[in-house]
């Protein structure tokens, strides 16, 4: 693992408050120290603008190809990795203990191994782990990794988290028993909304309205259903405290997306959905693509099969192959690109906050989505088509926050890796943390580690861009001790960290994901060349049906690498060989 010394909190990472700051001493994404940039000119084939998973990808998969490549990686942080940061947190304990461990402040998640026995359908994370350690084969991969979830636990939460005791939920200081007979008519009524909303959905579509999916929001829909229908059947469990516990099944889904139900287009709950819906045959398609019913045969798009693992160092450890693919003298840290200008028949020149400039026949954007949201109009020249930035003002770069909180002591389950909590009013002050629900991940406490992570996303992520770490830990512990019924947290807090990555100039949001009024279309123009086909794009946001994640990046890196073989094969004419890109 590449290891080197912690070297100043980069503004992404918030202020630690508390008895304790926050303090990362190790990250495990930096390629090596990170001297002052030097005004250079270089020329290369290519120029890739990002040292995230998908320039990463897309410069080792240029480089491990039978022809001689020329490539320039240009990345404007001190440290590769992108989104992907691990950190090693020292924290002094009241008792005057060091604890030491490693959290993921971006990207924490392998959404399901994919088969294990057959690589075709692996998750190409996994595949990255494997050539970590193909030095050793006796090594199993899957001692790399943390299985917390035989699937997924966002979208399958009678099986995944109830039956197999993968969650405490507390309702205003009590803990409600996951064979509670409440819980079970609370997860039945929310698959019973579930199969109504797909039944709306077929109605539209039948009807030719199918391209209202995109418009019309979860939350508007799932509230006429309640209203025509009421809260139903009851088989002598507490009605009242069913209907509590119902919409956090919902709650769930909403982590899942990084977006609220008032956000969230009805397309997004239909599997396979198509983004205009105005023929015959996709009409058909989507009439058997509805919502499951059942928890067992719910399969949420976007993620794999098998189990849902976080990485036991760290998730930069995935990436460390590519790195040694690539090689240090290609990677240039400090380069923040401020101009890509199309020369015509000469190529494309690149144009750095720090003088530097590189020619080059074709370059590849992973610039992050939220980014170029602020910086596109003036940062291509020419202007990038019209269909091009209609996409990219048209997706969702995500409000996902992270709160990390240490405690002197463990005063909560250990071995369940969700804690639900659910309060019956929406704020405990006018301008207080939003909701009923908060989620947290509980994934340290089985280690001895008394350090919980709540999420906060959707309208909470709203709410809480530009507040400060202090109001946001005050807020979230008094969320934590009304729903668990205990008093006093903030005197056995010892530190606290947010993640800002929606505030952060280098990326603006946290990870993309279709909102309202976002289409199918809106992803594939994203990802088509610009410039007659030298100016190529990759990047999360670029793979609609992965979007969100590590492997959708990995998956585009790909894309990109055969994009860019294709093109100066055939625009110059000059390198041949296998175009099977690793």
């Amino acid at each position: 693992m590449l290891i080197v010394p912690f070297q100043h909190q980069p503004s992404d990472a918030g202020v630690g408050v508390g008895s304790q700051p926050f303090m990362p001493t190790t990250t495990s994404s930096f390629v090596g120290e990170s001297p002052k940039p030097l005004a250079i000119t270089m020329e290369a084939d290519c120029v890739i603008i990002g040292a995230g998973a998908a320039g990463l990808q897309t410069a080792a998969s240029l480089l491990t190809t039978d022809d001689d490549v020329s490539l320039v990686l240009l990345e404007a942080r001190d440290r590769i990795g992108g989104r992907i940061w691990s950190v090693q947190q020292d924290v002094s304990t009241v008792h005057g203990e060091t604890i030491s461990f490693t959290r993921d402040l971006g990207a924490a998640w392998i959404h399901g191994t994919g088969d294990m026995e057959d690589g075709r359908d692996k998750n190409p994370m996994v595949t990255l782990l494997e050539e970590n350690e193909s030095k050793d084969e006796d090594v199993d991969v899957m001692s790399l990794l943390h299985p917390v979830f035989r699937g997924n636990a966002w979208t399958r939460p009678d099986t995944i988290l109830h039956k197999d005791g993968r969650v405490a939920l507390y309702v205003d200081g009590k803990q409600i028993p996951n064979d509670s007979p409440a819980v079970s008519q609370a997860i039945r009524q929310h698959y019973d909304l579930l199969y109504q909303l797909s039944q709306y959905i077929n109605s539209l579509v039948e009807a030719g309205e199918g391209s209202k999916l995109n418009h019309m929001s979860v939350k508007e829909v799932l509230e006429q259903i309640r209203k025509e229908q009421p809260f139903s059947e009851s088989i002598g469990a507490d009605d009242d405290l069913a209907e509590i516990l119902l919409p956090f099944y919902l709650f769930l889904i909403e982590n899942w997306n990084g977006l609220s139900m008032g956000d969230t287009q009805l397309s997004l709950m239909v599997c396979g959905e198509d983004d205009e819906n105005d023929n015959d045959n996709e009409q058909e398609d989507n009439k058997n693509n509805v919502t499951m019913i059942t928890d067992e045969d719910f399969i949420c798009q976007g993620d794999y099969s098998g189990p849902h693992c976080k990485v036991q160092n760290g998730m930069a450890t995935i990436l460390e192959p590519l790195v040694t693919k690539i090689g240090k003298e290609n990677i240039h840290l400090n380069e923040k690109v401020v101009s890509i200008v199309d020369l015509g028949s000469q190529g494309i020149r690149v144009e750095t906050s720090s003088g530097s400039v590189v020619t080059c026949n074709c370059c590849v954007s992973t610039i992050p989505l939220g980014c170029l949201q602020d910086s596109a109009e003036k940062q291509f020249h020419p202007r990038l088509s019209e269909e091009k930035m209609e996409a990219i003002q048209s997706i969702w770069s995500g409000a996902y926050k992270k709160v990390f909180l240490t405690f002197d002591t463990i005063f909560w389950p250990t071995h369940v890796p969700f804690i639900g909590l659910i309060r019956k009013d929406d704020t405990v002050s006018p301008d207080g943390l939003p909701g009923k629900h908060l989620l947290l991940n509980n994934l340290f406490a089985k280690d001895g580690i008394p350090s919980l992570e709540a999420v906060l996303c959707g309208d909470m992520g709203k709410w809480a861009i530009q507040k400060s770490d202090q109001v946001i830990q005050n807020e979230v512990l008094n969320f934590l001790g009304s729903s668990m019924g205990l008093e006093n947290l903030a005197d056995c807090c010892i530190s606290c960290h947010v993640t800002r990555w929606e505030e952060e100039d280098l990326t603006r949001g946290s990870y993309s994901t279709f909102c309202l009024g976002t289409k199918e279309c809106h992803v594939d123009s994203l990802a088509s060349p610009e410039w007659d086909g030298k100016l190529l794009f990759a990047g999360e946001p670029t793979e609609s049906e992965h979007m969100g994640s590590v492997h959708a990046a990995l998956m585009s890196g790909k894309r990109a690498a055969d994009q860019v073989m294709t093109y100066l094969r055939r625009e110059q004419g000059t390198l041949s060989g296998n175009l099977n890109l690793a």
